[in-house]
């Protein structure tokens, strides 16, 4: 591809990444930012009602009030919570905003701050790992969850620029970016008490071409569909031989699962992968296991691939003991 080609795919790839992100966010730079400098207390504060499987919309730009946060003004949006004794969690969905370029784009990394009855903060908890996720219709944005702390009443929500892991967008042509954390823009609040857990992909590279990948295929029957090869290799489009292993993270729900489970070596291109496999030199393991994740844990895929005895599994992510048998190609259901 030409330069000239190639800058033209780059911005045509700039506007399709926007696409669907009707948000318009006004910087602090600007004047209207500069002359909106109104400082609220939480005593003060108006608190919009969050219900249970609701979703609401929280704008935080250049026209938001400011509290004091560490000493230091931030532009914010405020919410109540219902008085429940059951576990509830906030899911958010950010997408980016910015200029036509890649380079320019950014998205809100929230960070929340729980109040008591009384408006006492009880604790601030900063976004966990953000995913990117492509949306049909609806471009691509980046999702986390936070557990609401026991007593919570109220939460207010500003964004830092300090990103809680990479936020990557890939473009179709094999273009990517990584995404900075900003403390303006907008994201859609859900309050949950479904418990989750977190299941991330892992991996590792063998040389600047070839990786063995261990990834999470299904969920009791259902397809993931942001897996470690899937990922690699939209990063990897258009780049030759080169690979660049992602190792991406889901949510599942916390009840006895039959998970799928696959362990397999990845290539930068597909005539590496057909010369490995000639070699003898390209091997996978696929295995069915049950797996019962527990509350609000992170749990890792591990794996192991030899010649004659590969094998899966699924590991706490900090103890880093295994929660599920090893597996191996052997280990499947009659019923698949």
């Amino acid at each position: 591809m030409t330069p000239p080609l190639r800058a033209l795919s780059a911005v045509l790839i700039s506007l399709s990444l926007l696409a669907g992100c009707a948000t318009t966010v006004i910087e602090e730079s600007d004047r209207e930012a500069q002359a909106h400098q109104e400082t609220v207390a939480p005593e003060a504060m108006q608190f919009t009602g969050l219900t249970l499987g609701n979703t609401a919309t929280v704008k935080i730009d250049a026209t938001s009030p400011n509290f004091l946060f560490n000493g230091t003004p931030r532009r914010f949006a405020s919410f109540s919570l219902p008085d429940d004794a059951a576990r509830r969690y906030l899911d958010y969905a950010s997408a980016p905003h910015g200029g036509i370029m890649i380079y320019q784009l950014k998205t809100l990394v929230p960070v929340f701050t729980f109040l008591d009855d009384d408006r006492n903060m009880i604790e601030t908890r900063s976004s966990g790992r953000m995913e990117s996720r492509r949306q049909r219709f609806e471009g691509n944005r980046f999702e986390g969850r936070v557990a609401v702390p026991e007593g919570a009443r109220y939460v207010i929500i500003h964004g830092t620029e300090e990103a809680p892991g990479p936020l990557i967008v890939h473009g179709d042509a094999g273009h990517s970016a990584s995404i900075p954390g900003s403390r303006l823009g907008e994201l859609r609040l859900t309050l949950s008490n479904v418990a989750m857990a977190t299941v991330i992909d892992s991996g590792e590279i063998e040389d600047g071409s070839k990786a063995r990948l261990f990834y999470l295929a299904s969920v009791d029957g259902t397809r993931v569909s942001n897996t470690a090869v899937g990922e690699s290799r939209r990063a990897s489009a258009g780049q030759g031989f080169r690979l660049s292993a992602q190792f991406p993270s889901r949510l599942v729900p916390v009840k006895p699962l039959k998970v799928v489970v696959v362990g397999t070596h990845a290539t930068g291109a597909p005539i590496h992968e057909i010369a490995s496999r000639m070699a003898g030199t390209f091997w996978s393991v696929e295995a069915e296991l049950d797996f019962t994740p527990e509350a609000d844990k992170v749990y890792v895929v591990k794996g192991k691939l030899e010649k004659d005895a590969s094998t899966v599994w699924i590991e706490d992510a900090v103890s880093g003991q295994p929660v599920t048998i090893r597996g191996t190609s052997s280990t499947q259901l009659t019923t698949r």
